[in-house]
C-alpha cells in the first residue's frame, strides 16, 4: 500500500470497527518495515517516521480533527487526580514517612515529598530501582496527611464520572482503537517468532533477510556474552560489549543481519560456546527482520498508550475497560493473557507492558480490585512460571504483587473472597511438597534450591497481605484467616523436626549437612508468623479458634512419637518425666507449631483467658510439661555443645545455633521457646518444672548430698567437669525464665520498656553508634527497630571532632539496669559487657555496694497469667538447688567462679522479689526455707565470707547478705538472720593483710633498687670512657635536623640582595636510619642519606582542564604555560635511610615477588614494574629517593655581580653571541654539499628539535621498566657503597619518566627541566595549600613536607653538577630570552609561568659565564646577589602579566580619597601611570580603573608569586625569615617585599633607575604579536591574576537533591527503554558524570581497556580521581588503573555516620567539615597513598578490577 496523506487518514473513522481493523492492520503491513529497518529502539530518523506515519493518524482518527487542540482541551477539562502516581525512575530518590506509612512500601516523589508535611516527620530516604509508583494521595497508604499540597487542591469529586467530559464519538473511536492496538500488540509481542513469516505481516514486497536475535538471562556473565559473540559473528571486542550492552539493558540485541543461513550459523555456534558451562544455553532466535520491525512498533505503542492517558482520566478508563475485556476467542481478556505468558516474553516487552498496567489499571481502585482478582487466580502459575524464568524479580509480573496486596481494602476483599492467604501459602506448600520433602518433611541438598529461593518471593506477597491489620472482623475476613492458618500448619508441618541431628560419637562427620535454606525460609516465614499473631490475638473468638487448631496440629506432630516416662525425685519431690536422652537421640531446632503455639497463648491474658478454661482445649491436648518438652531439649543441646558433647558434628550444627540465637532470627526461635518454658512455668507446680529441667540436663544425680564424696575414676571426674559446665547453663535458663519478663504479656512492661532494655544492654558492652545500636536490634513488621525513641533516654550521644562520627554512651543512671545475663548476649557479649561495667562502676559518680558488687536489677512485676514463674524461687527444690551449689563452692573441686556467681545471682533475685511481695502482702518463703538445712543457704552463704576461691565475687557476697538481713527484719525474723559485724570483722582483717603485704613489697622493692644502684656504679668507674663517648653523641643528638637549620625567625630578615642576612654556619644534622637503626651526619663525605619520595604527575593547579600532553616524546616542557594544564609533584612520608639500605630493601622487594607465582603477582598494593615500594616504617608508598645534602653555604659577596645593570648586561652579550653563532651555523648549513646533505639536515634539525628523546621500538613503558626491574632482580645483591652523584642522576631519571610518562634516557636534555618544573610545581602546591587553610607562611607545613622542601631545593642547586653543562647552557640562553627578549621569536609574557621561570634561572645561571669551575659549585645557585637581581626581573614581568590582563571596571571619575599616608596615595596613582603606558604599548583601548582599585587589585594578584619565592629562597639559601611570616598578618605584602629585597612601591620597578633599559623591555614585552592579539580579541581566553584555587564541585546540602538531579543521567551510549545508567558516578573535581562499573562506556587507552571513571581521571586529573557514585552513596578514590579503594562519602546523617548503600534510609546531609578535608586530601596529592593504605587494610580491594570502573 502506497502511504497515504493526511486526508486520507482522517477517513480511518468512516469505517466500521471491522473494516478499521482490516484498515490499520493492513496499512501497518506494509509501513512498519519500511519504518523499522534496523530493528533499533533509538533511531532519529525512525522515530520521525514513527510520528508522521504510524502514531499521528491514530490521533487524528481519536480526536476526529487535529489532535494538540482536542488533547489540550481535554487537559483543561480533565482534573487530575487525586492519587499522584507518578512512576519512578531507575536511580530517582523515593521517601517513606516513617511515622505516617502504613507500611515501608508505601512512598513519596520528591515533588510530592518537598509539598508535604511528611518531610518534617521522620523519614527514610532511598534510591528507587525502576518501577513503583507515588503513593500520594493514597488514602490507604497513609495514616494522616494523606495527600500533598499540590494533591489537595486538585482532588475531585468522588461522584463524578471522568467519562462525561469526553464526547460520546471520541469515546466510541477510542474504544475502538485500543481494542485493536491490544490485540495487535498482544499477537505480535507473543507470536512464534522461529520459522517462516505470518501470513498477516507478509506482503509481496518484503525482503528475505532474516536476524539472529539474542536475548537477555539473568544467569550468564557480561564475559561468557562477549566471547561468544566476538566468536559467533566475528565482532571485535568494542562492537561485543555494545551487543552485551544492549541484550542487557533492553532484554535482546540483533547481533546479525543478513541470510538465513548466516543467521543460523550464528545462532549455532552461540549456543555451543554458552552450553559449555554447564548451564542452559542462551536464548538466541533466528527472526525474520519484518516479525523484528513489528515488535519494535508494538513496544512504541505500548509506550503511546502510556503517554496517552496522562493526558485525561477519561482516556486512563476507557483503556482499563478495554485492557479487562473478555475477548472473543477464550473469554480471557488481554490482561489476563499476559499474566499467564509474561515469563515468555523478554525484557523491553514486559517493561512495556508493566508500566501500561501501572499507569492506568493500578491508578484506580476498583480496577486495581479486578486486576488483583485476575492477578490471584492465576497467583499460582504466575509463581511457578517466575521460579522456571530466568530474569530477576522486578522483571516479572509477579513483583506487581506490591501494588495490590498491600492496599488494606484490596487485600482484605481477596482473603475474604477469594481466599489469598491459603492460595499464597498453597502455592508455597505445592511446590515444596513436589520437589523437597523427603520422609514427611522437608529436605535440601546443596546446589538444587535455586528455584526454592524464588518461590521465597511468594512469602514476601504473604507478608504484604498481613501488614496492615483489620479493624473491623467479618465472618468471611475470619473465615479466610481460619483457611489461611491451616495452610500455614501444612506448610509448618514440613518443617516440624526438619534437619534433625544425632550426637556423633565414633568419629568426625564426613559431609556437612545443607542447613542455610531452613533459614532462608525462616527469614521470610518469621515476618509473616508474627503479623499472623497479630490479627488471630485481635479477635477472641479468632483466637480460640486458632489455639485449637494450633494445638490439635503439635498434638498430630507428636503422635508419630510415642511418650514414656520415668520418675524423678529431688529434695524429697518426686515428678514423673518424660523420657528423652538429648545426648543419643534426634533432634531438630525447628518447631515453629510450638513457638506459633506460644505466641498464641501470650494473647490469651488479653481475654482472661488461661490454659485450663472450658472450651479453649481440644480433646487429648498436650500437657504443660510435654509442650515445653521441644524448646527444653534445644536448650540441654545448646548447653551440651557448649560442654563440648557435640563437637564431631562438625559447623553444621554450630552454625544453625550461632543462627538461632541470631538478631535475625531469634524473635520466632529462641524467644519463643524461652517463652514456652515460662508458659510452662506459670502453669505447672515449680518442683515439677525444676525437676524435670534437671532431668532434661542429666542433673538429677548431682543434686545429691553425697554426689561430691564418692570416688572417681578419671573418666567420671572428665563427667563431673561436663555436669559443671551443664549445670551453669541449667542455672543461667532459670536465670532466664524467671527474670526475663520484659514481653508484654509476661510482664507488666510495654514494648518502648523492651526496647529501652535492649539498647540499655547493648550499651553495657561499650559505646556504640546509631546504626551498630539499630543493626543489634531486631526489626518489627515495618522494619523499625524502635531504638529512636528511647536511645536518647539511655544514653548519652558525642560526636567526634574527626570524622563527625557520633557515638552514644551509657548514661550512668541505668548501670544499675544492666544483667550479666542477659538472654540475648552471646559468650563474647558478656565478656565484653563485664569489662565495660567494671570500668564504668569504677569512674561512676555514684558509689554503693549495689553499684560495685553489680547486683541484680529487680526485674518488672508479672502479668497474672505469668505470676506462678516466681514460685520458682521459693520453692524447696530451688533453695535446695542454690544451697547445694553454694556449699560446694567452699570445698568441692568441681566449681567454677560462674557457677558461684550465677547462684549468688539467683539468691540475689529471690530476695528482691521477696522484698517486693511482702509489699504487695503476698506470702513469699524464700528466706525462712533458706534457714533449713544442715548446712542451711545462709550457712553456706557466711562460709564464702572472705573464701579466696570468690575474691573476685565478695562484694556480691557482702550485698547478697545484707539484702537478707534487711528483708530478714522487714519480715520480723532478724533474730535467726546473720550478724552483720561478722563480715566486716573479716573484712577488717582481710584489709590488715593487704597492708602487710604490701609493706613486705615495699622494702623488697627497696633492697633491690639499691642493689642495682651499686652495680651501676662500679661498672661507670671501671668504664669511664664509654660514659664520655655517650655524652658527646648526646650533643650532637641534640643538634637540628637539617630541616631545621636556621637562627630561628629574625624581625627583618632579608633573604636576597646586598643587604641579606648571613647565613651561620652550623653543625651537620645527625639523622638515623629507619632500617639499621645506624645514625650518620648530613655531610658530603659521610655516606649517602636519602627521603622517601614519591613523584607523579598533577593537574591540582590545572586552568585548562582539557588541554594535554599530546606528544610526550616531543613535549618541550622548559616555558611552562601559565595555565599550569601539567605539573609534576614530589611528597614525601619524611623518613629516612641510607642509600645502600633502601637499594637491599627494594631488591628483596622485586626477588620477593619474582619467587610468586603468576596468578598472585597482581595481588599487591604497589607496582614494582613502576619501581613503586612501601616505606618500610609507615607503609607510604614511594617510586623514588631524594639525597639528603647538607646546607648550601652562599657565596661571597665579592664574587658576585655588583648590580643589576652588570647583570643585564652580562646576560645581553650571552645572548648576543649565542644569536651570532646560530646565525653563522645556519649559513654553514646551507652551503654544505651535497655529499654532506643529510648530517647537515640531521644537524639542523637537532638545532630546531632539541628535545627529542630516543626511542626504543618495540617496547611500552611499562614494559621497559619490567627489563629494568628483571636487571635490578639477577644483578648482584652486594652493594657497594653508593655515589651522591649516582643518586642524584636516579632522582632526576624517576622525574622525567614519571614526569612526562616515557622512558629512561640518560642522555634526554628534558632531565635537567622537569627535575627544575617539579621543584616549582611543589612548592606552588604547598602555598595554594597555605592561603586555602589560611595558615602562616612559615612554621605551618608539616615537618615531612618542609623537609621534603629543603631536600628538593638543595637536590635542585647540585644537580648543576650532574646535569650536561651544554644542555643546561642552551635552557638557560632560551629562558633568558623571555626575560630580556632579543627578537620576537619567544613566547609572549602572557604564555609563561613566572615562578617556574625564576626557578629554572636559580638553578642554570651558574653557567652564564661558561666556568666549569663555578659550574661544579652548588653554592653559586644559592648566590643572594645574582638571584636578588633575577627576583627583580622576574616580578618586574610577573607585575607586567597582572597589569596586562587587569579587568577591573574603569574609573567613574571619583577622586582618590587620600588617606594619613600621602606617599600611599602617590604610589597607587604612579602605578596607573604604568598601567596606561602598558596598554598603550599594547594596544588596549579602555579606560583604566580607579588607582585605589587598581593598587589593593595588583598586591592581591601578586601575593602568590612572593610568597612562592620566600618559600624557595629560604630552602635554597637557608635565610631565617621574618617573625611576622609565623602568623597571619594583615601586610603580608610589604613583609614578603622586604624579604625579598624588591620595592614596595610596585611603580618603581618601571622605573629605569632602579632597571636600567626597562622601558625597552617593555616595549618588547607588549609590542609581542601574540600579545596583543590575544589582549585585543575578546574572544580569547588567557590566565587572569590572581588565580584562584580550583575547587571541587559545589553539592547540594540535602542528599536527596543530588539523587534527582542523578536521576535524569542517561548513559552516553545507551539507547531504548532501559537508557538509565545504573551506577552512575559523579567526578569531585570537575563535576562530570559518568557511567561507572559498566561495559558500555569502557574506552580503549594506551592500548588498555578502561572504564568511564579512569577514562575520565586520565583526561581530567592525571589518572587520579575522586568520584560520588550517587546511587550507593559511596565514595570512589582512584590512583592509577591497578589501585583504587572506597572511602567515606562527606553526606553524613544526623547521627554522624554515612549510609553507603542507602540501607538505612535515613536523611543525609552533607557534612562540610569531611569534604573539606577530601578536598585537602586532593589538594596535597595525598590520594595515592589514601589508597595504598586502604588496600593494605583490606585485601579484598586488591581483587577489584579497578581499571573497567
Amino acid at each position: 500500500m502506497e502511504r497515504v496523506d493526511l486526508a486520507n487518514k482522517i477517513q480511518f473513522c468512516l469505517t466500521t470497527k471491522e473494516e478499521l481493523q482490516e484498515t490499520i492492520f493492513s496499512y501497518w503491513k506494509f509501513m512498519v518495515p519500511e519504518v523499522f529497518k534496523s530493528g533499533e529502539l533509538d533511531n532519529e530518523k525512525e522515530n520521525k517516521d514513527l510520528k508522521e506515519e504510524l502514531l499521528t493518524p491514530l490521533e487524528w482518527f481519536i480526536c476526529n480533527g487535529e489532535p494538540n487542540v482536542m488533547f489540550e482541551q481535554l487537559k483543561q477539562k480533565s482534573k487530575p487526580p487525586q492519587m499522584c502516581g507518578k512512576v519512578f525512575k531507575s536511580g530517582e530518590s523515593i521517601y517513606s514517612c516513617r511515622e505516617c506509612a502504613m507500611d515501608p512500601t508505601c512512598c513519596l516523589c520528591v515533588t510530592c515529598f518537598q509539598n508535604s508535611r511528611h518531610k518534617n516527620h521522620k523519614y527514610r530516604m532511598t534510591s528507587s530501582s525502576g518501577g513503583g509508583y507515588c503513593d500520594c494521595g493514597d488514602t490507604e497508604a497513609w495514616k494522616t496527611d494523606i495527600a500533598c499540597d499540590m494533591h489537595k487542591v486538585h482532588s475531585s469529586p468522588a461522584n463524578e464520572d471522568p467519562l462525561e467530559r469526553i464526547p460520546v464519538d471520541m469515546q466510541k473511536c477510542t474504544r475502538a482503537l485500543f481494542s485493536i492496538i491490544f490485540r495487535y500488540c498482544f499477537d505480535v509481542l507473543t507470536m512464534d517468532i522461529e520459522g517462516s513469516l505470518p501470513q498477516q505481516l507478509n506482503h509481496e514486497r518484503l525482503e528475505e533477510k532474516f536476524c539472529t536475535m539474542l536475548f537477555n538471562d539473568e544467569v550468564h556473565t557480561y564475559e561468557q556474552v562477549i566471547e561468544t559473540l566476538k566468536k559467533a559473528v566475528s565482532c571485535t571486542e568494542k562492537q561485543a560489549i555494545g551487543y552485551a550492552t544492549k541484550v542487557d539493558r533492553e532484554g535482546r540485541s540483533q547481533v546479525r543481519l543478513g541470510k538465513e543461513d548466516n543467521c543460523k550459523k550464528a545462532k549455532g555456534i552461540i549456543i555451543k560456546n554458552t552450553n559449555r558451562t554447564g548451564t542452559k544455553p542462551l536464548k538466541v532466535s533466528v527472526m525474520h527482520y519484518a516479525i523484528v520491525a513489528h515488535q519494535t512498533f508494538a513496544l512504541r505503542l505500548l509506550e503511546w498508550l502510556t503517554q496517552l492517558i496522562t493526558i485525561s482520566d477519561g482516556l486512563r478508563l476507557i483503556l482499563c475497560q478495554v485492557a479487562l475485556q473478555p475477548m472473543q476467542d477464550d473469554g480471557q481478556s488481554v490482561t489476563e493473557k499476559i499474566i499467564l505468558i509474561d515469563s515468555k516474553l523478554w525484557k523491553g516487552a514486559r517493561i512495556g507492558w508493566h508500566q501500561l498496567f501501572m499507569g492506568s489499571l493500578l491508578m484506580d481502585l476498583e480496577y486495581k480490585k479486578q486486576f488483583a482478582v485476575l492477578f490471584t487466580k492465576h497467583y499460582k502459575d504466575a509463581q511457578f512460571d517466575f521460579i522456571l524464568d530466568d530474569h530477576d524479580h522486578n522483571m516479572s509480573i509477579v513483583s506487581l504483587s506490591v501494588q495490590m496486596y498491600t492496599v488494606p481494602s484490596v487485600s482484605r476483599f481477596l482473603v475474604a473472597e477469594h481466599n489469598l492467604m491459603a492460595k499464597i501459602l498453597d502455592t508455597f506448600y505445592e511446590y515444596t511438597s513436589k520437589y523437597h520433602v523427603k520422609d514427611g518433611k522437608l529436605n535440601f541438598e546443596r546446589g538444587s534450591n535455586a528455584g526454592l529461593r524464588r518461590l521465597l518471593y511468594s512469602l514476601i506477597d504473604l507478608k504484604y497481605v498481613l501488614t496492615c491489620k483489620p479493624d473491623e472482623w467479618t465472618e468471611p475476613v475470619k473465615h479466610g484467616v481460619i483457611e489461611g492458618l491451616q495452610s500455614l500448619l501444612k506448610v509448618m508441618q514440613l518443617i516440624q523436626d526438619m534437619d534433625s541431628v544425632s550426637r556423633q560419637t565414633d568419629h568426625h562427620i564426613e559431609i556437612e549437612p545443607e542447613w542455610e535454606t531452613a533459614f532462608h525460609i525462616q527469614t521470610r516465614l518469621e515476618p509473616c508468623v508474627s503479623l499472623l499473631m497479630e490479627w488471630i490475638g485481635s479477635d477472641q473468638s479468632l483466637l480460640i479458634r486458632a489455639y485449637r487448631m494450633v494445638m490439635m496440629k503439635l498434638r498430630e506432630a507428636k503422635k508419630a512419637k510415642p511418650v514414656k516416662f520415668d520418675d524423678k525425685e529431688v529434695c524429697g519431690h518426686s515428678v514423673s518425666c518424660i523420657k528423652y536422652d538429648v545426648s543419643s537421640q534426634s533432634i531438630s531446632i525447628h518447631v515453629p507449631i510450638t513457638r506459633l503455639l506460644a505466641g498464641l497463648h501470650l494473647h490469651l491474658g488479653k481475654y482472661n483467658l488461661h490454659f485450663y478454661k472450658e472450651g479453649l482445649l481440644p480433646m487429648g491436648a498436650l500437657t504443660p510439661m510435654e509442650l515445653m518438652e521441644d524448646a527444653l531439649r534445644i536448650q540441654v543441646l545448646k548447653a551440651q555443645c557448649q560442654a563440648g558433647q557435640w563437637r564431631r558434628n562438625g559447623y553444621a550444627l554450630l552454625n544453625q545455633l550461632y543462627n538461632y540465637n541470631s538478631v535475625r532470627f531469634q524473635i520466632e526461635t529462641y524467644d519463643r521457646d524461652i517463652l514456652m518454658l515460662q508458659t510452662s512455668a506459670a502453669l505447672v507446680s515449680p518442683e515439677e518444672f525444676l525437676i524435670a529441667v534437671l532431668n532434661r540436663f542429666d542433673l538429677v544425680q548431682c543434686m545429691d548430698r553425697q554426689y561430691n564424696t564418692q570416688a572417681l575414676s578419671a573418666d567420671e571426674v572428665q563427667a563431673r567437669q561436663r555436669y559443671v559446665t551443664l549445670l551453669k547453663e541449667f542455672l543461667e535458663l532459670v536465670i532466664i525464665v524467671v527474670c526475663e519478663r520484659y514481653v508484654v504479656g509476661v510482664g507488666e512492661i510495654s514494648d518502648t520498656d523492651r526496647v529501652k532494655r535492649e539498647v540499655i544492654h547493648q550499651l553495657c558492652m561499650s559505646p556504640m553508634a546509631h546504626s551498630e545500636i539499630n543493626k543489634s536490634l531486631p526489626e518489627d513488621a515495618q522494619e523499625e527497630t524502635g531504638a529512636e525513641d528511647v536511645v536518647n533516654l539511655v544514653g548519652v550521644f558525642k560526636k567526634s571532632g574527626t570524622t563527625g562520627r557520633g557515638i552514644y554512651e551509657l548514661n550512668q543512671r541505668f548501670l544499675t539496669h544492666y544483667s550479666p545475663y542477659f538472654y540475648h548476649y552471646t559468650r563474647a557479649d558478656k565478656s565484653k559487657s563485664e569489662e565495660y561495667q567494671r570500668k564504668a562502676r569504677k569512674t561512676c559518680q555514684v558509689k554503693s555496694l549495689e553499684v560495685t558488687a553489680m547486683a541484680p536489677p529487680l526485674p518488672p512485676s508479672l502479668c497474672a497469667s505469668y505470676s506462678n514463674i516466681v514460685r520458682l524461687l521459693d520453692c524447696d527444690v530451688f533453695v535446695h538447688i542454690i544451697s547445694t551449689t553454694l556449699g560446694r563452692t567452699a570445698t568441692s573441686k568441681f566449681w567454677s567462679e560462674s557457677l558461684a556467681h550465677k547462684a549468688l545471682y539467683l539468691t540475689g533475685i529471690a530476695l528482691l522479689e521477696e522484698e517486693r511481695l511482702y509489699h504487695k502482702s503476698e506470702n513469699f518463703q524464700f528466706t525462712a526455707k533458706a534457714l533449713k538445712g544442715d548446712p542451711s543457704l545462709i550457712q553456706n552463704l557466711q562460709a564464702l565470707v572472705g573464701n579466696q576461691r570468690i575474691e573476685v565475687y565478695k562484694d556480691l557476697v557482702q550485698w547478697v547478705l545484707e539484702k537478707l538481713s534487711e528483708v530478714s527484719k522487714l519480715k520480723g525474723t532478724c533474730g535467726t538472720s546473720p550478724q552483720p559485724d561478722v563480715p566486716s570483722v573479716d573484712n577488717s582483717k582481710k584489709e590488715e593483710e593487704k597492708k602487710t603485704k604490701a609493706q613486705m613489697a615495699q622494702e623488697r622493692r627497696k633492697r633491690i633498687m639499691a642493689q642495682m644502684s651499686n652495680m651501676q656504679k662500679s661498672f661507670i668507674k671501671k668504664n669511664p670512657n664509654l660514659f664520655e663517648d655517650a655524652s658527646s653523641q648526646s650533643d650532637r643528638k641534640s643538634s637540628t635536623t637539617s630541616m631545621d637549620v636556621d637562627d630561628g625567625p629574625v624581625s627583618y630578615a632579608i633573604a636576597l640582595g646586598p643587604e641579606h642576612t648571613t647565613v651561620s654556619e652550623v653543625e651537620p644534622s645527625q639523622v638515623t636510619c629507619i632500617l639499621c637503626q645506624e645514625e650518620e651526619l648530613i655531610k658530603h663525605a659521610a655516606p649517602v642519606m636519602v627521603l622517601t619520595a614519591f613523584i607523579q604527575r598533577s593537574s591540582v593547579l590545572s586552568r585548562a582542564r582539557h588541554k594535554k600532553i599530546v606528544d610526550k616524546d616531543s613535549f618541550d616542557p622548559l616555558l611552562k604555560s601559565t595555565d599550569l594544564y601539567w605539573g609534576t609533584h614530589v611528597s614525601s612520608c619524611g623518613h629516612i635511610m641510607h642509600a645502600t639500605c633502601w637499594q637491599i630493601y627494594t631488591d628483596s622487594l622485586v626477588a620477593k615477588e619474582n619467587k610468586r607465582s603468576g596468578r598472585f603477582r597482581r595481588h599487591l598494593s604497589y607496582d614494582l614494574s613502576r619501581n613503586e615500594f612501601l616505606c618500610p616504617l609507615c607503609e607510604t608508598v614511594g617510586n623514588t629517593v631524594i639525597t639528603l645534602l647538607p646546607q648550601i653555604k652562599p657565596v661571597d659577596k665579592s664574587k658576585a655581580c655588583s648590580s643589576l645593570e652588570q647583570l643585564m648586561k652580562t646576560i645581553r652579550g650571552v645572548l648576543k653571541e649565542d644569536k651570532a653563532a646560530k646565525e653563522k651555523a645556519e649559513r654553514e648549513m646551507d652551503t654544505t654539499t651535497a655529499t654532506d646533505e643529510t648530517p647537515a639536515k640531521q644537524k639542523k634539525d637537532d638545532h630546531k628539535r632539541p628535545f627529542s628523546s630516543k626511542s626504543t621500538s618495540g617496547f611500552s613503558s611499562s614494559e621497559v621498566w619490567r627489563l629494568r626491574l628483571s636487571f635490578n632482580q639477577q644483578s648482584n645483591t652486594k652493594h657497594p657503597p653508593v655515589d651522591k652523584t649516582e643518586m642524584l642522576k636516579t632522582f632526576s631519571m624517576s622525574i622525567y619518566t614519571v614526569g612526562l610518562n616515557v622512558m629512561p634516557d640518560d642522555t634526554n636534555k628534558r632531565i635537567p627541566i622537569m627535575c627544575w618544573e617539579a621543584v616549582a610545581y611543589t612548592i606552588q602546591t604547598a602555598e595554594l595549600y597555605l592561603r586555602v587553610e589560611e595558615k602562616p607562611l612559615f612554621g605551618s607545613l608539616p615537618s615531612r613536607q618542609a623537609d621534603c622542601f629543603d631536600a628538593l631545593v638543595r637536590l635542585g642547586a647540585e644537580g648543576i653538577g650532574v646535569y650536561n653543562h651544554q644542555h643546561v647552557r642552551a635552557h638557560l640562553i632560551r629562558l633568558l630570552n623571555v626575560l630580556l627578549p632579543t627578537s620576537q621569536a619567544g613566547p609572549s609574557i602572557l604564555d609563561v609561568d613566572i615562578f617556574t621561570l625564576l626557578v629554572s634561572l636559580c638553578f642554570s645561571m651558574p653557567v652564564l659565564k661558561d666556568t666549569q669551575q663555578e659550574m661544579q659549585n652548588a653554592a653559586v645557585c644559592a648566590d643572594p646577589i645574582v638571584n636578588g637581581h633575577i627576583m627583580k626581573l622576574a616580578f618586574l614581568g610577573h607585575l607586567t602579566q597582572i597589569l596586562l590582563t587587569c579587568d577591573l571596571p574603569e574609573d567613574d571619575g571619583s577622586l582618590f580619597e587620600e588617606d594619613s599616608d600621602g606617599m600611599y596615595c602617590k604610589e597607587a596613582k604612579n602605578l596607573q601611570k604604568v598601567l596606561k603606558e602598558l596598554w598603550l604599548l599594547a594596544g588596549v583601548k579602555r579606560g583604566v580603573p580607579s588607582a585605589f582599585d587598581l593598587w589593593n587589585y595588583v598586591t592581591k594578584s601578586c601575593l602568590p608569586f612572593l610568597r612562592c619565592s620566600a618559600l624557595f629562597f629560604y630552602s635554597l639559601s637557608s635565610a631565617s625569615f621574618p617573625l611576622e611570616l609565623r602568623i597571619n598578618i594583615f601586610d603580608e605584602f610589604s613583609v614578603l617585599c622586604r624579604y625579598l629585597a624588591v620595592p614596595t612601591n610596585l611603580a618603581s620597578l618601571f622605573d629605569s633607575k632602579f632597571i636600567p633599559g626597562v622601558h625597552e623591555l617593555l616595549q618588547k614585552w607588549c609590542l609581542h604579536p601574540s600579545t596583543q592579539e590575544r589582549l585585543n580579541n575578546q574572544n580569547t581566553l588567557f590566565v587572569r591574576y590572581p588565580m584562584q584555587p580550583n575547587k571541587f564541585m559545589s553539592l547540594p546540602h540535602d542528599y536527596s537533591d543530588l539523587m534527582n538531579q542523578v536521576a535524569s543521567f542517561v548513559c552516553p551510549k545507551s539507547s531504548g527503554i532501559q537508557g538509565e545508567t545504573r551506577a552512575p558516578a559523579m567526578c569531585l573535581v570537575c563535576g562530570k558524570l559518568v557511567c561507572s562499573q559498566s561495559y558500555c562506556c569502557q574506552t580503549d587507552v594506551d592500548n588498555e581497556t578502561v572504564g568511564a571513571c579512569m577514562a575520565h581521571a586520565l583526561e581530567c586529573s592525571s589518572g587520579v580521581g575522586m568520584y560520588l557514585r550517587v546511587r550507593e552513596c559511596q565514595l570512589l578514590l582512584v590512583s592509577s588503573m591497578s589501585r583504587g579503594c572506597f572511602h567515606t562519602p562527606p553526606y553524613l546523617d544526623d547521627y554522624g555516620e554515612s549510609d553507603v548503600g542507602l540501607r538505612r534510609g535515613n536523611p543525609l546531609r552533607l557534612c562540610q567539615d569531611l569534604y573539606h578535608k577530601l578536598y585537602i586530601l586532593w589538594l596535597q596529592h595525598g590520594i595515592p597513598g589514601e589508597v595504598i593504605h586502604k588496600l593494605e587494610a583490606n585485601n579484598n580491594l586488591l581483587h577489584i578490577d579497578w581499571q573497567n570502573l
